[in-house]
């Protein structure tokens, strides 16, 4: 039997480091440690966009009260994140 041992990639390393806050959120959430930050989507619960924007700061205010799922575009991988909105 033989172990292998598997190194996180720089993208691996990437993906844990990125934040998204304040959450729960009931106006603004920022996105930060995200290099190359090419576009950002937000989807509600049943899959379909909500808000698109290539900004690290977003104003959700006018989203509903509920679940989202954040998808950061950065180079050529996405990144996800749920947050909620008050």
């Amino acid at each position: 039997m033989q172990i292998t041992q598997s190194v996180l990639a720089v993208s691996d390393s990437q993906k844990s480091q990125v934040s998204v806050y304040p959450n729960p959120t009931s106006d603004f959430i920022r996105i930060q440690n995200v290099k190359e930050l090419q576009n950002v989507r937000i989807f509600d619960m049943s899959g379909k966009i909500v808000k698109e924007t290539s900004s690290s700061d977003i104003d959700v205010r006018n989203l509903s009260a509920g679940q989202y799922i954040l998808n950061i575009y950065s180079g050529n991988e996405v990144i996800s994140r749920k947050f909620i909105k008050k």
